[in-house]
């Protein structure tokens, strides 16, 4: 039998010092050093960017690499020496890393599948191998999920943070300010001033002294009970159509943006009939349906049904080909 070379060698005893790897049979540790593929970097070179779901484990044989995760806080960013893993996110669930070299480094890349085999038989040594992968991320990440009341309390704070900044920032006034010149301009237009035309329209004191009238002089406001039985028609209406919007926009979106064939036949008549105004749809929905209700709730469903169906649709083909391929095949 053949002496094995000296980077077989070197590469079966820097795969050795790897946590859940150094214990494997010499079988399973071969087939890992013939999958495996070495190869160097230079100082600052990217070794996978932030967006992509790697499926490669990588082990440091010498030099420095630096991970970083989205939100580039301190806690976020750890580095991996000589002797350590990282990569391989559809093992450790880590997402919006990354890598760089510090310095020339020389790597280890293994692919997923020969790991797997490897590891087969091994759910103990997989374990201590996701957890070396994972580092100090990984542990950040565990204590975040244990620790429920310190995630709720930063997200409160985010929360406070947030509005605070935005009580800061000109946005808020700004729409007071909108607010205050449309209802100005009504109160002077009409009562104030009283200019031709304008004067034939309800002023705004007028309109609230009405609202909130108990004797109203044309029977409505907030003190009788028409006026919520008006409200209580519109939001059934506006549930029944959107509960129907939802149950078949959703379906018909997640066919256009999966299926080819089925966009090629559906969406031409999806974007001819999208753009027509609902007004447009009136003599139709009274034609086709009885009564006073089906028409109303029609009406109400093809507004929502178009920007339901047409959402799915563009979030489905948003999705990321690297995530649909990371996801479990049969």
């Amino acid at each position: 039998m053949p002496e094995p070379s000296a980077r077989t060698q070197l590469l079966r005893a820097t795969l050795g010092n790897v946590p859940g790897l150094g214990d494997l049979s010499s079988d399973a540790v071969d087939s890992i050093v013939l999958a495996a593929e070495e190869g160097e970097t230079e100082d600052g070179q990217l070794v996978y960017g932030g967006t992509e779901i790697v499926t490669h484990l990588y082990v440091v044989r010498a030099g420095r690499v630096r991970l970083e995760r989205a939100g580039s806080a301190a806690e976020r960013t750890r580095w991996a020496g000589s002797g350590e893993t990282f990569g391989w996110h559809t093992l450790t669930g880590i997402r919006g890393e990354r890598a760089t070299s510090d310095g020339a480094t020389t790597l280890l890349r293994i692919p997923e599948r020969a790991l797997l085999q490897a590891l087969a038989s091994a759910p103990l040594r997989r374990e201590q191998l996701r957890a070396s992968v994972g580092g100090r991320a990984g542990a950040i990440g565990a204590r975040a999920k244990t620790s429920s009341e310190a995630q709720a309390s930063r997200i409160f704070r985010a929360m406070v943070d947030r509005a605070f900044q935005w009580f800061r920032s000109p946005a808020p006034y700004r729409r007071l300010l909108g607010y205050a010149l449309f209802f100005g301009g009504w109160y002077l237009t009409v009562e104030a001033w009283a200019l031709p035309h304008f004067d034939r329209l309800p002023g705004i004191t007028e309109v609230v002294h009405e609202w909130l009238s108990k004797d109203p002089t044309f029977g409505l406001s907030v003190y009788t009970p028409e006026y919520y039985a008006h409200i209580g028609s519109s939001l059934r209406r506006v549930g029944i159509a959107f509960s129907l919007a939802t149950a078949l926009g959703v379906p018909v979106g997640l066919a256009l943006g999966s299926s080819t064939t089925f966009r090629e036949y559906v969406f031409p008549v999806f974007e001819l009939l999208r753009p027509v105004p609902i007004p447009a749809w009136i003599p139709l929905a009274i034609l086709v349906f009885s009564g006073a209700e089906a028409p109303i709730v029609f009406l109400t469903f093809l507004a929502s049904f178009f920007a339901t169906a047409l959402n799915t649709f563009l979030g489905v083909r948003s999705i990321d080909n690297d995530c649909l391929e990371a996801l479990p095949r049969d």
